[in-house]
């Protein structure tokens, strides 16, 4: 079995089981990589994302971590897939948010993690699983990835890069197992 380092505990966490496939946008990513979340995110998930996003992400090296993403990605760190238009997607999202729906869509990913209102919302009405970056902290937390003060730091550095509503927040601090077992399978 092999085992690989998790969080700024040292946390070990058995790799053996597949990872999720997580599809994410660009609000997400950029968010993670502010919060200093995103390597961790690379570490816990097979990370997926559109080629417009990944474009979106790094048009600007003045762009938060465009450089550090465009070398994660050298490295192969998360796969970054073209995809075609759809059908299913509204045509009022915005093309990177309507691109990581597409991949869901086409089967590249077990879920989204996107921070986009409309894209949630055609997420919900589509019944498709899926997370903000808020809840990420508390996904780590709930499998002892970092501690509580970790989890406090960590999801108090997005709330203030994010943009998220009162009642957002409220569910993502109780949040339970049973609310997030989906997304915890394979960590």
């Amino acid at each position: 079995m092999s085992r690989e380092d998790h969080g700024r505990t040292g946390q070990k966490t058995d790799t053996s089981e597949k990872r999720l496939t997580c599809i994410i946008d660009a609000s997400s990513a950029i968010i993670l990589y502010k919060t200093g979340l995103f390597p961790l995110l690379l570490d816990v998930y097979t990370i997926v994302m559109p080629v417009s996003v990944f474009e979106e992400i790094t048009r600007s090296s003045s762009y938060p971590g465009a450089d550090d993403f465009s070398e994660m990605s050298k490295q192969g760190r998360f796969h970054i897939i073209d995809t075609e238009v759809d059908d299913k997607i509204p045509l009022s999202l915005d093309r990177g948010e309507g691109d990581v729906i597409s991949l869901f869509f086409n089967k590249k990913g077990n879920f989204i993690m996107i921070d986009d209102g409309a894209a949630a919302a055609c997420c919900r009405n589509n019944k498709l699983p899926f997370i903000n970056a808020l809840l990420f902290p508390r996904i780590l937390f709930l499998r002892s990835f970092i501690n509580a003060d970790d989890y406090n730091d960590y999801t108090q550095r997005i709330i203030m890069t994010g943009r998220y509503s009162p009642r957002i927040i409220s569910f993502a601090r109780c949040a339970t197992e049973e609310d997030l077992c989906f997304f915890l399978t394979g960590m």
